[in-house]
């Protein structure tokens, strides 16, 4: 169990077909956030040299707002 930080610096989608990068995102007018923080937790399993895991997590978008 934890918490974590993010911040979104590059990147990519394709919307219609088309690829659009994350500097077009501003000039286009898209409302997107570039922070992330939130919790997670899960359980894993080790086997020798093996790691089988599980996690869930919960992205709070309303903790860090777009200025």
């Amino acid at each position: 169990m934890g918490t974590f930080l993010s911040v979104d610096y590059t990147g990519k989608t394709k919307a219609d077909g088309e690829s659009i990068s994350m500097s077009d995102w501003d000039e286009m007018g898209l409302d997107w956030n570039r922070f992330d923080a939130g919790m997670n937790i899960g359980f894993g399993i080790w086997y020798g040299r093996f790691n089988l895991d599980f996690t869930c997590q919960y992205v709070a978008h309303g903790w860090i707002r777009r200025s």
